[in-house]
């Protein structure tokens, strides 16, 4: 219950749950435009990065309260830092 009360697990469930709801909204935009429509490729290359983000924001931050050694959490900023760098090269390259 004390994990109830830290506000980076607080701020990882609100997170995970945007997550959630950012993808049923990009579903659901999609849906709504025709599959040889311009809007729905870039929706459907723009979904995967921008949820993968935020599931990976959610998960570090209850990583970060679930922790009681700080010790390697700086090996948790890395890889975030790297999945972001490879989310943002593959959405460049999705747009060329």
């Amino acid at each position: 219950m004390k994990l109830l009360r830290n506000p980076n697990f607080i701020a990882g469930l609100v997170i995970l749950l945007l997550a959630v709801g950012a993808g049923i909204f990009f579903n659901h935009l999609i849906s709504e435009y025709p599959e040889w429509s311009s809007m729905y490729k870039l929706l459907k290359e723009v979904r995967t990065p921008v949820v993968g983000m935020l599931l990976l924001l959610g998960f570090w931050f209850i990583w970060m309260s679930i922790r009681d050694n700080k010790k390697y959490d700086w090996i948790v900023v890395l890889l975030f830092l790297a999945a972001f760098v490879v989310f943002t090269a593959l959405f460049i390259i999705s747009l060329i």
